[in-house]
Parts: C-alpha cells; structure tokens; sequence
C-alpha cells in the first residue's frame, strides 16, 4: 500500500480516499505521511462507497490525481462497487484508480485490465490464503 503511494504521487498532490474501515483509514495515514492532501470519504463501516460520491468530489476538483479504496474492506467484509468507480475515474483522464484488492483477489472478479485499474495492490496471506514463510529463514 505505502508503495502505492509513494510511487504514483509526489508531496502536495491530492487525492481521494476512501474509508470505511481499518484499510481504508490506512490509505489515509499512509497519504499523510507522505504529504499528500486527500479528501476523505467517510463510508460508515459495512456499508460500500456509492460512486457517485467519488464523482461529485472530482467535478468539483479537478487537480485531484487519485482515488485510493478498497475492493473489500478486510475488517467489515464489504464489497466496494469497483468495476463503476473506475468507470467514473476513467472519465478524468489525469487522475488513477489504486485498489486495495488484498482480501479480494482471489474471492471475485477484479479483472484490472478490463476495468481500467490503474494499480491493484494484493498480498499472499489473506484471499489467496498462500503459505508465509514465519519466522523467516536466517
């Protein structure tokens, strides 16, 4: 996620972040930290982002360069409707989708191509339920 963030923004860009749970609120912090101003939409936890939220803030901003969300929040099992948030970014040609797909990969269809996902961020542990080498070998 951190690198999701310091690789596609720079300090004092903008960018919208989702939060409806722990993961969400994470996309913020790890936003702060690397002084990028974000507009927060606060989804109560176990309900999904209506796009139409998204679309609103990026009319009225236009110099915003990203949307940060989750394709499911890990700490409430929501679904975001991803496939029609990227339909709304796709219309902003200078801003990027970034998905938090790490509990998602593997349990629906996120297909990043189709879709237009710009970067789709994914872990071994959770959905794919991979074997982690713990603790690490010396």
């Amino acid at each position: 996620m951190e690198g999701a963030v310091s690789n596609v923004l720079s300090k004092g860009d903008k960018a919208i972040v989702v939060r409806g749970g722990k993961f969400g609120e994470r996309w913020g912090e790890i936003c702060k930290a690397y002084g990028i101003e974000f507009v927060p939409i606060d989804v109560e936890w176990g309900k999904a982002v209506q796009p139409a939220e998204i679309e609103k803030i990026l009319k009225s901003n236009p110099s915003i360069r990203a949307v940060y969300t989750q394709a499911s929040e890990t700490s409430t099992g929501v679904k975001h409707p991803i496939k029609e948030i990227a339909e709304v970014v796709k219309q902003y040609e200078n801003t990027v989708i970034v998905v938090d797909a790490i509990t998602g990969i593997g349990v629906f269809d996120l297909p990043m191509d189709a879709w237009g996902l710009d970067v789709v961020v994914s872990g071994s542990q959770k959905a794919l339920m991979l074997p982690r080498a713990w603790p690490l070998p010396p």
